[in-house]
């Protein structure tokens, strides 16, 4: 290939403003992201490890970037350093030179030399058969779950479980839910909602869905959830319909994330799966929703 792939500065005011007008071009928008919208958007202090962009220059010119997204991820007490691919651009012109292909392989590298522990993420329907079919990531399914603002009917939807929180959490990476919560509250105009219960936390946002037959109804998206005692998810759900009177709560969450198993009726989404590529510790049951994504 004729063009270098290397670690590159978001910070830096010349970096900054050579990713905004690649993303401009990229996906032909009118004006570019605003200035310090990719540093808001990928960091928070909270993180362990840096946020890292690589770009792919070609005689100078950068043709294409990615980012990957530091976030702590927890697993058996111990603290794992995970990266979500976001913020995918290769320019019109370099189109066919597999740029991105090549910027993820190398991310897998810098990662791995990082310790990382894998590499994350939800792909649009463009870039989705080239991270399961040409990148060698591993799908896990999305499911979803509403919720009815309907008295004894929503209680239907909890299981009794007794066990431990800890048999929900062992064995499974879980992210630090104050990591993202901080990166939503960094965009402008974001209006990101926590709820509490004892040392649980529960987060989300407000939202209006399509008209339907004319009709629009106001819900509750879960962003995320950390728990401490399986009882708190009930308790921090009443919370919600009490203080918002939403028509319902909604829940995308990935397949194997083992908190799914304290309420009932998941169902298959249209939304692809959960990406992961495995660098320094294995996969099997992640507990994120929808909410870690990048654009949620």
């Amino acid at each position: 290939m004729n063009y270098k792939i290397h670690p590159v500065d978001i910070k830096n005011p010349e970096i900054e403003e050579k990713l905004r007008m690649l993303i401009k071009d990229a996906f032909q928008t009118k004006e570019p992201i605003p200035p310090g919208h990719l540093l808001k958007n990928t960091t928070t202090p909270k993180a362990s490890k840096e946020t890292v962009f690589l770009a792919a220059f070609e005689n100078g010119e950068m043709i294409g970037c990615n980012g990957f997204m530091s976030t702590d991820f927890v697993y058996n007490g111990k603290i794992s350093s995970c990266y979500q691919s976001c913020w995918s651009a290769t320019h019109p012109k370099h189109q066919g030179k597999k740029v991105f292909v090549n910027i993820i392989n190398e991310g897998k590298n810098v990662l791995k030399e990082k310790g990382a522990g894998f590499i994350y993420g939800v792909p649009n329907n463009n870039s989705h058969p080239i991270f399961t079919k040409k990148l060698g990531f591993k799908e896990i399914p999305s499911v979803m779950i509403k919720i009815p603002n309907i008295p004894y009917l929503r209680d239907s939807y909890f299981t009794k479980k007794t066990k431990n929180i800890e048999s929900f959490k062992s064995a499974t990476f879980y992210p630090l839910e104050d990591q993202i919560i901080d990166l939503k509250k960094n965009m402008p105009g974001e209006d990101v909602i926590e709820i509490t219960e004892n040392r649980s936390i529960l987060w989300g946002k407000l939202k209006i869905s399509p008209s339907k037959f004319g009709i629009k109804l106001n819900y509750f998206y879960v962003g995320g959830m950390e728990l401490f005692d399986t009882k708190d998810l009930k308790r921090m759900l009443d919370q919600v319909f009490r203080k918002f009177n939403v028509r319902y709560i909604q829940i995308v969450s990935c397949k194997s994330n083992l908190y799914n198993g304290l309420v009932k009726g998941w169902k298959p989404t249209a939304m692809n799966g959960f990406i992961f590529y495995e660098l320094n510790a294995p996969v099997e049951n992640v507990n994120i929703f929808y909410g870690v994504i990048d654009v949620f």
